[in-house]
């Protein structure tokens, strides 16, 4: 029987300790954000865990070592480079891609450089951060297509409505774009031109059709660019500007499809004016417009 008295036997880990002291300590965190008093401490478990793990490693406990190396990179805000890499080539090892595609994600994303082997993992390692990159470079695009739409839609917005329109021009106008491009999704916008109200600026939304390929389906746009265009030319309404918006349900990576812009193009009136429709050709329609932009999908 043991003494109720005797001492209570040393931990052997200091990995529970790490999430005590996450309890203890993360309201704390939250508050001060970590930078004093809180941060030092579980930097302090962290690397006990980590000097554990590398023990463990050590003495071929490899298993041991890469579930503690788990939760110690799991909560780091900096992984550790060797962490990182043993557990990323102990998981392809032992024929874990998932979890070993995981640590490669984690070290991308932390911008942690990582040293594998074999070759395989290296590859991995290098479309990881090409997707990370890629992935980057869409949501600014996203985010400037973004302004710029809502940048339109002010502009477009402030001016008066037009009264001045010709009725059958405006008419023929839309009836034609609708005829030559379909009617699903479409919306008109026009409106009297600041410079001159005889004049219309005009904003055209409408849903791009789907195709085999991003290729095929960017030609398709570029068609409906081509139509609308000469809709105004054809309808004879007066304009200053025609701006054209085109939507497609753009899909990630997990199959799931989301509406967003993917082109939009501005033309004047000018330019408009001038085209030759007899020898026009479509590959020329984004390289008339005075502003293009095109979303990264047409891009690839």
């Amino acid at each position: 029987m043991s003494n109720p008295y005797d001492p209570a036997p040393p931990a052997k880990s200091s990995g529970s300790m790490l999430f005590i002291l996450g309890g203890l300590f993360g309201v704390a965190v939250l508050i001060c954000g970590g930078c004093c008093v809180c941060a030092p401490i579980l930097s302090m478990f962290v690397e006990t865990d980590l000097k554990r793990a590398h023990q463990l490693w050590e003495e071929g406990k490899k298993q041991e070592a890469v579930e503690v190396y788990a939760t110690v990179l799991e909560s780091s805000t900096r992984p550790d480079a060797l962490a990182l890499k043993r557990a990323i080539e102990y998981h392809f090892e032992n024929d874990d891609q998932e979890r070993a595609t995981h640590f490669i994600d984690l070290a991308v994303e932390k911008n942690v450089k990582v040293s594998l082997d074999p070759q395989a993992l290296r590859d991995l390692y290098a479309e990881a951060k090409t997707v990370y990159l890629r992935k980057g470079e869409e949501a600014k695009e996203q985010a400037r297509a973004a302004v710029v739409v809502e940048r339109d839609n002010a502009a477009t917005t402030e001016a008066p409505l037009s009264g001045d329109t010709p009725e059958d021009d405006s008419r023929q106008f839309r009836g034609l774009v609708a005829s030559a491009i379909g009617a699903e999704g479409l919306s008109f916008m026009i409106n009297d031109s600041a410079d001159d109200p005889a004049q219309k600026v005009i904003q055209i939304r409408w849903d791009v059709d789907d195709n085999l390929t991003n290729s095929l389906i960017r030609r398709g746009a570029m068609m409906d660019l081509e139509q609308i265009l000469k809709a105004a030319s054809d309808s004879g309404i007066s304009c200053a500007e025609v701006t054209a918006f085109g939507s497609f349900a753009v899909e990630d990576k997990l199959g799931n499809a989301t509406k967003d812009l993917v082109i939009k193009a501005t033309y004047s009136g000018d330019t408009i004016g001038k085209i030759n429709w007899s020898k026009f050709l479509t590959d020329n329609v984004l390289e008339i417009a005075d502003d293009t932009w095109e979303h990264p999908m047409f891009r690839e």
